[in-house]
């Protein structure tokens, strides 16, 4: 499937989930120290020896190029002041060659590591229920109809032991490592109770079979925003809408042929639609082929992402790249050592 590299997020009326209050008093309960910059946040972290590290997640990227290096200068400054070794920033925007040379030419570094997804998969809400179902792949119609006949059912919940208790599973059936039970519980207990996100659990024959966690950007202002193409004419133009994210997910080995994460994601979706969302963001799926550029790790992303993205992909929309993470190096000895500790991480 192909990019279109169009899109771009301009000044907004929402904003990234990841920059709300409430998103980053939960994650300074869990080790970061929140730096307040641009008004927005950053994220820091100190390791053993003095060192320390800053994160921006999925920051807003000025519109003007001097705005973009007046940006960058005072993180300098701030990076200087706190001895931070790096600072890496994903920044809420659709990838397009001229900010990313510019942040090249600014001596930002392409991350080898990414933090939030650089290419996602988003489904277009803004038709009505039959058109959002027309446009997938009839594998996909016909498993959520499948769902829908064996008598699966999809609730909202508060109970975030159903959910840890299913990643649990899932993550020793995929083989992936999972935070403590603690994190997800308070970030499932944030969302809900701030109106940014919900649990959503599939249940066949009262056994739960699948649950996500789904997160809402929220509106801020009454600006006029939108996301669209450089022409306007954007089969993803919005205005005024915020995104619904599938952020987290797991599911049973248990009763897979009534396909229960199918009928969750569309029950998902029909929910973020009635929240006037416009886009319904899948998150990570593998880059194709042809996107090469910035060092990014095609054949290791292909590999990883590959049944993840199969299974999106039957939900139809289309794969969208972000900027993806960044990194300004403040100390470049201490970063080619984490440079080194990330590679073995890897493999």
């Amino acid at each position: 499937m192909s990019i279109n590299s169009e899109f771009r997020i301009q000044n907004s009326s929402f904003k990234s989930l990841l920059q709300t209050s409430e998103w980053a008093d939960f994650k300074g309960r869990h080790g970061w120290k929140i730096v307040p910059f641009h008004n927005q946040f950053l994220l820091e972290r100190s390791f053993p020896g003095r060192v320390k590290i800053i994160y921006g997640p999925e920051l807003e990227l000025p519109d003007h190029a001097e705005h973009r290096y007046k940006m960058i200068s005072e993180l300098q400054n701030l990076m200087n002041s706190r001895r931070a070794f790096v600072a890496r920033l994903d920044f809420f925007a659709v990838w397009s060659d001229k900010p990313a040379n510019e942040l090249q030419n600014l001596g930002l570094k392409k991350s080898f590591e990414e933090i939030q997804p650089e290419f996602r998969r988003w489904i277009d809400l803004k038709p009505d229920q039959d058109a959002i179902l027309a446009q997938m792949k009839p594998k996909g119609r016909y498993n959520i109809g499948l769902a829908d006949r064996h008598g699966v059912t999809v609730e909202p919940s508060t109970d975030a032991w159903i959910f840890t208790a299913l990643l649990a599973e899932t993550a020793q059936r995929d083989g992936f490592s999972m935070r403590t039970a603690s994190y997800y519980h308070d970030m499932i207990e944030t969302l809900t109770k701030n109106g940014l996100g919900e649990l959503l659990v599939a249940t066949y024959q009262g056994q739960p079979l699948a649950a996500a966690i789904i997160g809402y950007s929220p509106l801020v202002s009454d600006q006029r925003s939108a996301i669209s193409d450089q022409k306007n004419n954007s089969p993803f133009a919005i205005r005024h809408s915020p995104f619904a994210s599938y952020l987290h997910g797991a599911s049973s080995s248990t009763h897979r042929e009534v396909m229960a994460p199918f009928l969750l994601h569309w029950q998902a979706m029909q929910r973020a639609k009635a929240r006037h969302c416009k886009v319904y963001d899948l998150l990570a799926v593998a880059p194709p082929e042809e996107n090469s550029s910035f060092g990014i790790q095609n054949s290791s992303l292909r590999t990883k992402y590959a049944g993840l993205t199969r299974f999106k992909e039957q939900f139809g929309g289309q794969t969208v790249r972000m900027l993806g993470a960044w990194d300004l190096v403040g100390q470049p000895l201490t970063y080619q050592i984490f440079r080194t500790l990330e590679r073995l991480r890897r493999h």
